[in-house]
């Protein structure tokens, strides 16, 4: 029988680190990071932030940045347009600043926002 493991802080810590320490690209370990975090505080599965493959993407299905709207508190907005639920329209996810641990997918989404802006 094949279980399967849960995604817990501490996990996501350790997953950082490492992380951290790759010889990645700095974007290559942004793009990764903010996909970790995001997907664990927003309860996602991966395939609704990332696209199938790396070389095309299905707009109306992969989470681009017209999807993600920051406000001045401090927190994000996401569309999941393929939300588990299979909602018509999709589903909007509200993501807050989460400080002290390293771990805040407010912050990673405006560092990954900065390399695409540059």
């Amino acid at each position: 029988m094949t279980t399967k493991k849960a995604m817990t802080l501490s996990l996501l810590k350790i997953l950082g680190h490492e992380i951290a320490l790759s010889n990645w690209s700095d974007h290559s370990k942004s793009v990764i990071w903010t996909a970790m975090c995001t997907g664990f505080f927003g309860s996602f599965r991966m395939g609704e932030l990332l696209p199938k493959n790396k070389d095309t993407f299905n707009k109306f299905e992969t989470l681009l940045w017209t999807d993600i709207k920051f406000f001045d508190d401090n927190s994000v907005q996401i569309h999941n347009k393929i939300p588990k639920t299979r909602k018509e329209k999709g589903e909007y996810i509200s993501l807050f600043e989460f400080n002290g641990h390293n771990c805040c997918t407010v912050t990673a989404l405006k560092t990954l926002k900065r390399f695409h802006n540059t």
